[in-house]
């Protein structure tokens, strides 16, 4: 999913755009105990509790594609793996069957991992598909499908914190009563995607707060996804693959064009469904001119193993698809990408420089504007 069909689905959380049908929560302690299980028609909420919902559903479709919100794929496919089936179920039934409820939480606390109590928030939305004009003018009456979902979020729940309150009644300064607090959520699930602004049983959108905490066993559970890496785990793995295909050093003009590529590909994602990632097929033609056929051979083997065969990578956790930084022992120069093809190594006197183009005459040093002797000649 990109950031345009994400955020046509965040607008349908408020009062007047509501498509929410029903509404299931199940309170979860630390050590794995339901205390609280409920569920109940949306619009039956008081009009204050419904707006708080809306606030966590929107936090849960927030954030940067790619580094909070990731596009999954599913074993749909697979009529015969039970990992979506129950998802499928609720989806089919409107959530309105309590036996599938409970049988959802149970495989969600079965497979989350957490130190803290927790609410289990699930809701499912029957969108009406609004037609839209070229230039993405909404028609009215218009509708093609009829997008249903379910929302899964976790949200931690916190003791709030400690302080002091005045009882004017006495009158007297009271050490505050402190209320177990529900959060914002640190993971959510949306299935199926909204792909295309349309049913797409094949993915599941994912977010998380924090991308080191993916929760594995949570997505295998529910959608049949492989393993995550980390964002700084992408990063690592890209560079030591990089690294250890070369026996000696990678030469300049490789690393930049590499570099160019993959920014290039970012550009071109960018309002796609696969915005912000990249697909081992599309990081093998990046690399495949750059590199002999037994590197590229080493570096999908290893892809397969490390990031998962059916498992897209983040580009932005390649490279900063803004500037390109080179490194020496001496100095850190940080290059915007537009002009990465400049740079280049020079010997000048017998001594190897670095040497970048200026684009102009105006340089600054600690946001000082300076001139050199070469300039003023």
């Amino acid at each position: 999913m990109n950031k345009k069909e994400i955020l046509e689905l965040r607008k349908t959380f408020r009062p007047e755009e509501c498509n929410i049908s029903r509404i299931a929560t199940c309170y979860v302690t630390s050590e794995k105990e339901k205390i609280l299980e409920k569920s109940q028609a949306f619009l039956s909420l008081p009009e204050e509790e419904a707006f708080k919902y809306f606030d966590i559903l929107k936090q849960a479709l927030s954030g940067t594609v790619g580094k909070n919100l990731y596009t999954l794929k599913t074993n749909s496919i697979h009529p015969a793996d039970e990992s979506t089936q129950k998802l499928e179920t609720l989806r089919k039934y409107h959530m309105n069957d309590e036996g599938m409820l409970t049988d959802l939480f149970d495989s969600i606390i079965g497979s989350y991992d957490s130190s803290e109590n927790y609410l289990i928030i699930v809701v499912n939305g029957l969108y009406d598909i609004p037609g839209v004009t070229s230039d993405d003018q909404e028609l009215e009456d218009a509708s093609d499908e009829v997008y249903s979902y379910i929302l899964t979020c976790i949200c931690p729940v916190e003791l709030d914190e400690p302080g002091l309150s005045i009882d004017c009644t006495k009158p007297a300064i009271l050490d505050k009563e402190r209320d177990w607090m529900v959060k914002n959520p640190v993971n959510a699930l949306l299935y199926p995607a909204f792909t295309d602004r349309a049913t797409d049983i094949h993915h599941a959108l994912y977010f998380a707060k924090k991308a080191e905490n993916s929760q594995d066993d949570f997505l295998k559970e529910l959608i049949g996804s492989e393993m995550m890496l980390s964002d700084k785990e992408e990063h690592e793995w890209f560079l030591d693959t990089l690294n250890h295909a070369h026996e000696e050093q990678m030469p300049l003009e490789t690393a930049k064009e590499i570099h160019t590529k993959l920014v290039e590909k970012s550009l071109e994602k960018e309002n796609l469904p696969s915005a912000g990632m990249l697909s081992k097929k599309e990081l093998l033609q990046v690399i495949d001119k750059e590199l002999n056929a037994d590197q590229v051979k080493d570096i999908d083997e290893d892809y397969d193993k490390t990031v998962g065969k059916e498992n897209d990578i983040t580009i932005k956790n390649l490279v900063n698809p803004k500037k390109m930084v080179i490194q020496t022992g001496t100095a850190k120069v940080e290059i915007d990408s537009d002009y990465a093809d400049m740079v280049e190594t020079k010997r000048i006197d017998g001594r190897l420089y670095l040497a970048v183009p200026l684009t102009s005459n105006d340089i600054l040093v600690d946001g000082c504007a300076v001139r050199t002797e070469a300039l003023s000649d």
